[in-house]
């Protein structure tokens, strides 16, 4: 007489690694992210905003933790355990009708998902959970008929999820082309500028992150701002020789928009909920100069705007955006899968 087949899963150590650290890693950004906005002499939006999205992710991580399952399987029923071992629910294998398995991925791999099904209830068993997976998945389906059907409506219904999401980048990527586009020719004036004379704390450096690039400058009498040269500004200016040449404690000349002065310098004009709450800190720089060395040109920025908005970047970003949408629209109109016969 062939002796019952046991099985105990196993949980994987990669995953509960995973888990705990990615948990505990994005309470600490959410935390640091939410204390640098709340640092500022108003919250920043955009800090308060990625602080909570982290923080909801990190404690979803923890407590996906509790979520994990463990599985006995003796030849005749499958209990379903809690990661604590607590015996959450039973199902037994001639009760079991059919099941499906979906292949899945993302940017950390590749696993299966099994769901076996019943009349009352079905149970996912995942291979990115336990380790020894195929040896449970083959002693539950043995003699089980597979329902494609449900794999290919799953496969249906992300695609739809999946196209509805393009349509929404796509137009919202397009929308922003447009609208990059209609400024090409709004200039900003030199009537609209105003200039402040102060010297610098510390030698600026040119900062990265990934493809982006930008010059903060430290004034001693206006130490709660940074003044930035970012974005066309920083293609219109002359970086390497500000760096070479710009060093701490020198004097420096540099144009802001006058609304901007009123509303952060001299505080004579009342500041939007906007101005309080996104960059309130930054100041966009228009033009700088040291001594009689221009650095920065209002002629070259309004330059930098109108080749940035008609360029042939802007025409290939916005087609990106516009292909984005037709696959979007591809996908949530391909024809739902036939159900089983019967």
């Amino acid at each position: 007489m062939n002796k019952p087949i046991e099985i105990k899963t196993k949980t994987k150590l990669s995953t509960l690694i995973i888990l705990i650290f990615g948990g505990i890693g994005f309470c600490f950004l959410s935390y640091y992210l939410t204390s640098k906005s709340l640092e500022s002499e108003y919250p920043q939006i955009a800090g308060l905003v990625l602080g909570v999205f982290f923080g909801a992710f990190g404690l979803l991580s923890i407590f996906s933790i509790w979520q994990l399952k463990k599985y006995d399987f003796d030849g005749e029923k499958l209990t379903v355990k809690s990661i604590f071992n607590t015996p959450k629910k039973v199902i037994y294998v001639r009760d079991i009708k059919n099941y499906n398995e979906i292949e899945k991925e993302n940017k950390s791999g590749k696993w299966n998902d099994l769901t076996i099904f019943t009349d009352k209830q079905k149970e996912k068993i995942s291979s990115s959970t336990i380790s020894n997976y195929q040896q449970l998945k083959r002693a539950l389906t043995k003699g089980i008929q597979r329902d494609e059907y449900s794999e290919n409506l799953w496969s249906y219904k992300v695609n739809k999820r999946f196209g509805i999401g393009f349509i929404i980048i796509g137009l919202l990527f397009s929308i922003g082309m447009l609208k990059v586009y209609s400024k090409k020719d709004l200039e900003i004036q030199p009537e609209q500028l105003t200039t402040i004379k102060a010297t610098v704390i510390e030698t600026p450096e040119i900062d990265r992150r990934k493809s982006s690039r930008w010059i903060n400058l430290k004034l001693e009498e206006y130490p709660k701002f940074n003044f930035k040269i970012s974005g066309i500004r920083f293609h219109a200016a002359n970086t390497n020789e500000i760096v070479a040449e710009i060093k701490a404690n020198d004097q420096i000349e540099l144009d802001i928009l006058k609304d901007t002065y009123d509303k952060k310098i001299s505080q004579t004009k009342d500041l939007t909920f906007i101005d309080k709450t996104v960059n309130y800190n930054q100041i966009t720089v228009n033009g700088l100069r040291k001594e009689d060395k221009t650095f920065l040109l209002l002629e070259n920025i309004n330059k930098e705007q109108k080749e940035d908005s008609t360029g042939y970047g802007f025409w290939i970003l916005f087609t990106v955006g516009i292909k984005i949408t037709l696959s979007g629209i591809y996908l949530i109109t391909r024809k739902k899968p036939a159900a089983n016969n019967g």
